[in-house]
């Protein structure tokens, strides 16, 4: 599952990192990116 569909699925950072299989800081990173319009294909 995508981090960030994974996120806007359950709003929970560490929920979003279970189903998508990494961390939660992976996934906070994510969606503060796309929040500040920083939305990339590529993972980080």
């Amino acid at each position: 599952m995508e981090i960030l569909e994974a996120y806007d699925l359950t709003g929970s950072f560490r929920d979003a990192a279970e189903l998508a299989g990494c961390s939660h800081h992976t996934v906070a990173a994510h969606v503060t990116a796309r929040d500040a319009g920083r939305v990339s294909g590529v993972a980080a």
